[in-house]
């Protein structure tokens, strides 16, 4: 649970994805520079994080990825998506939306 105002609706998905939010540890995007890809680093990245989130009582952990329309002007024009990233570290794709402000 946050009180910063781009998460004020991110307990209410939790919730009505039928999760706890009190139970996860939350992590924005990870973004690295092009040239420090491919290097191990998100692996590392998580792998900290997720060692943080256990010694703080934290039974879950979930990463924020942004997701646009594909007509969106925002979305970078060479776009890859990183899913193969969060399921290859072991994470799961929810149904926990949340609109940012």
């Amino acid at each position: 649970v946050s009180d910063a105002d781009i998460l004020k609706d991110a307990e209410a998905a939790f919730v009505r994805a039928g999760s706890n939010p009190l139970d996860y540890y939350y992590l924005g995007e990870v973004i690295l520079h092009p040239d420090w890809r491919g290097k191990g680093l998100v692996k590392k990245i998580l792998q900290m994080n997720e060692v943080f989130a256990l010694e703080n009582g934290f039974s879950k952990m979930c990463l924020s990825v942004v997701i646009r329309d594909k007509f969106d002007p925002r979305k970078p024009q060479n776009y890859r998506s990183s899913d193969h990233v969060w399921e290859k570290a072991g994470y799961l794709k929810k149904d926990i939306f949340i609109d940012y402000h």
